[in-house]
């Protein structure tokens, strides 16, 4: 059994994909920009939370969301832009 464990673990290791400089490149431009979108739903949705119990506090949650929600989706529309560029 042991052996069998250690010969699947072999064959997975073995099967690598090179990628091309391109790709290199790309995956490590794109790797640092992380999108502001999927922090700010459930900051927004905490905030609408929390508005009840702390006014002020729960109301800027939701307001800071809200704007990384939007600076999210402006990201995403401008990096899907450039990628048709890219594609024509």
């Amino acid at each position: 059994m042991r052996d069998y464990a250690i010969d699947l673990l072999k064959e997975e290791v073995e099967t690598e994909v090179i990628a091309t400089p391109e790709e290199r490149a790309r995956r490590e431009s794109s790797a640092g920009l992380l999108n502001p979108f999927g922090l700010g739903i459930p900051m927004m949705l905490l905030g609408v939370l929390l508005a009840p119990l702390f006014g002020l506090v729960g109301l800027a949650l939701a307001a800071i969301g809200a704007l990384m929600c939007l600076v999210g989706l402006v990201m995403a529309m401008t990096r899907s832009r450039s990628g048709w560029a890219d594609t024509e």
